[in-house]
């Protein structure tokens, strides 16, 4: 699939270049401190020429996700690669086409069961990936470094062909209460995720890998906020559904469907929303708003947001009827890669 098609591409824009490095942290002692120094200065360098970036830090190493002007973006890599705070950056994505970050700055802190060497086999099979002419887009490059679907048996696996959904609810609590039911019913594990953007607004999330009726699926539970990180909106366009659970309280839950609308309706390709809510009333209400913001809104569920198990038992309906998960992997051939970028190579020496 051509990557002008994938989830965020801003068609029409001018095209750039788009790095993806992978490097180890000097130290692994106060990673959100050190991100938001970097965030402080990228947005100082690099926001003026016109390069937007994710980074994301996990189990001692760093990915950053760099696009921009090309000229602008190598002359910042030549920088970045000369920060003491890293050392052996690794390329492991270069592709030249339409912006996908539309933010210039977002970040996350991923707590990782895998050790700082897991991530370095992960990084070495993406690189000789590249080398044998093949390559993912920079998301799901991120996704498959650093969260990954973990089935089971605690192993991580590079598949991409899984459910996602989101759940949001006018209490947050309520959207976190479905993730840990399905975590203690399935003898499973929530892991808690940190993410920021620009301007330093943080709001943390928490998901859950689980197989139903032996397809693969992931939850992710997360106050509204969350919907505004650049990073999340990414992912957005790769949810099957985004299920919404109202409490009751007509100021919240209209609050909150106004702001889903205005969110999701900015997303090409965001998913349907799905809803839970105490009376008909309130479902009607928030039907009313989907179809004025051109959104599909479905009840599932007529019931307090309280009573998780009912709301899980919904979810879980509509999960199983779309039958086994589709593959949202973007593979394309590597761009020529620029000779300033060949420092960008496996090894273990510091750069």
């Amino acid at each position: 699939m051509d990557e002008s098609t994938q989830p965020g591409a801003s068609a029409g824009l001018r095209e750039v270049d788009r790095v993806v490095c992978a490097s180890v942290a000097t130290s692994t002692e106060g990673a959100f401190a050190q991100m938001e120094a970097i965030r402080v200065s990228s947005l100082r360098h690099n926001e003026p020429l016109g390069l937007n970036a994710v980074l994301l830090y996990l189990s001692g190493w760093f990915l950053l996700w760099l696009e921009g002007p090309p000229e602008e973006l190598r002359h910042t890599l030549r920088r970045v690669a000369r920060d003491p705070r890293h050392w052996s950056p690794q390329l492991v994505h270069f592709s030249h086409g339409p912006r996908l970050l539309r933010d210039p700055w977002s970040m996350m802190l991923v707590p990782s069961p895998a050790k700082g060497t897991e991530i370095a086999e992960r990084v070495m099979r993406m690189r000789e990936e590249m080398r044998q002419g093949r390559q993912y887009s920079p998301l799901v490059v991120l996704r498959r470094l650093a969260t990954p679907l973990r089935l089971p048996s605690g192993v991580a696996t590079d598949t991409d062909a899984f459910h996602r959904v989101g759940v949001c609810a006018a209490d947050p609590e309520h959207g976190f209460a479905v993730a840990r039911l399905v975590a203690h019913d399935l003898a499973r594990e929530t892991l808690h995720r940190r993410v920021a953007d620009q301007d330093g607004r943080e709001a943390g999330f928490e998901t859950v890998d689980f197989q139903l009726d032996s397809h693969p699926c992931r939850i992710n539970a997360l106050p509204w906020q969350g919907l505004q990180q650049g990073l999340l909106r990414l992912y957005l366009a790769e949810w099957r559904y985004l299920l919404l659970i109202f409490g009751g309280s007509r100021r919240a839950d209209d609050a909150l469907m106004d702001r889903v609308c205005k969110l999701v309706a900015d997303v090409p390709g965001a998913p349907p929303l799905l809803g839970t809510a105490p009376d008909a009333q309130a479902h009607e209400l928030a039907a009313d708003t989907a179809r004025l913001a051109g959104v599909s809104y479905k009840p599932i569920a007529t019931c307090r947001a309280a009573d998780t198990m009912t709301i899980w038992e919904a979810l879980a309906g509509e999960l199983r009827a779309l039958g086994a998960p589709g593959d949202s992997v973007y593979v394309s051939q590597p761009a020529g890669l620029p000779p300033d970028l060949n420092a960008f190579h496996p090894g273990d020496g510091r750069s």
